[in-house]
């Protein structure tokens, strides 16, 4: 890592092969890991076509561990009957309990969007402010989504959630946040969990006065970005493991959370990656003053967001070094491997107004 870092590309893939080499004694970790540094050295380096061959040479090989997990259904697949359960329910707007949880904070905050697509960058500079307490990918709506995603009739019952029920369940989140150690009262709470937009009708059922910031990135970076990390598997990350599948992803739950923000009452606001890399302090000021706080020079040591920012996470690494332009259009080294998955792509990359080419 620290010769990929220095750009000492030769050293890296010597040190690499010398893990390669020795694989039968090495963890199969440390293989996979090995095998995604000599994918990047080749990136770097500038060796494109090798880097995609063992980018897709990791994958499989993890594809092969996560089948059991395909086998209990695939995430693309259910994104349509989400899609047609929430369109058969009426009625959306939420009422607030007369009452505040004990635990509650003075402002609450949910960053949202596709994985890899700048939610991490954003939560990390928020958790420098002095008034924001962050929390980094924990599944805190899990149990709601178990509920009301799961069956077919869960929108419904969501919908017609009486006050006293959305209070109990507001009250059991932030006894969940206080258990974790998060002291939020006075406090601005920024809940990062990028694939609760799948949950956007549960935050805004439960939590009606909740701001959320949803971010965007060019959907080829998106989706490029995540074929090429490595994430603990899951039934969302194995969708991640071919580039088609990954596209196919990406376009069902964008096209769901599209569905839901034109029904849903809610107080939004976009944010794109690129306007954060190229005028960082401009967009977050823009972000303050829309969850109402005030700019603070300390937003610009993101990097130092230890706390906030899970280490294990694909983004820790990068959140702490200095803001870098090449992630932008990162996805023109491998044209011609999007040529057969474009088509899943094309709606929203003219939807968020990037360009074709």
């Amino acid at each position: 890592m620290v010769d990929l870092n220095e750009q000492n590309f030769a050293s890296a893939q010597s040190r690499i092969r010398s893990v390669l080499d020795d694989a039968e004694s090495t963890s199969q970790d440390l293989v996979d890991a090995a095998l995604t540094f000599a994918a990047d050295a080749f990136d770097r380096s500038g060796q494109f076509e090798q880097a995609f061959e063992l980018y897709t040479e990791l994958n499989e090989r993890r594809r092969q561990l996560g089948m059991p997990l395909a086998e209990l259904g695939r995430m693309a697949d259910d994104m349509p009957r989400l899609q047609s359960d929430f369109e058969g329910t009426g009625y959306w707007n939420a009422s607030p309990p007369a009452w505040r949880p004990r635990h509650a904070p003075a402002q609450h905050v949910f960053v949202l969007g596709f994985m890899r697509s700048g939610t991490t960058l954003l939560t990390a500079a928020l958790a420098q402010h002095r008034d924001v307490v962050a929390i980094d990918e924990r599944e805190l709506l899990s149990e709601q989504a178990r509920m009301f995603l799961g069956e077919d009739s869960g929108f419904q019952r969501l919908s017609v959630l009486g006050r006293d029920e959305i209070a109990h369940r507001q009250d059991a989140y932030w006894n969940t946040v206080h258990a974790a150690g998060f002291r939020v009262s006075g406090k601005v709470f920024v809940d990062k969990m990028p694939f609760n937009s799948i949950s956007l009708p549960i935050i805004a059922r439960i939590f009606p006065d909740a701001k959320i910031i949803f971010a965007f990135r060019d959907p080829r970076d998106v989706v490029f970005s995540c074929f090429r990390r490595r994430f603990d598997l899951t039934p969302y990350s194995f969708e991640f493991l071919r580039l088609d599948d990954c596209a196919r992803f990406y376009a069902a739950v964008m096209t769901l959370a599209e569905k839901y923000r034109e029904r849903l009452r809610l107080n939004l606001m976009e944010v794109r990656y690129e306007d954060v890399t190229a005028n960082f302090e401009h967009t977050m000021r823009r972000l303050c003053d829309f969850i109402g706080l005030d700019w603070q020079d300390s937003l610009r040591g993101y990097g130092a967001s230890s706390a906030a920012i899970d280490p294990r996470s694909a983004s820790a690494s990068q959140v702490r070094r200095e803001l870098f332009g090449d992630a932008v259009g990162a996805w023109r080294s491998y044209r011609s491997e999007f040529v057969p998955v474009i088509h899943h792509l094309q709606p929203w990359i003219a939807k968020l107004g990037y360009p074709a080419d």
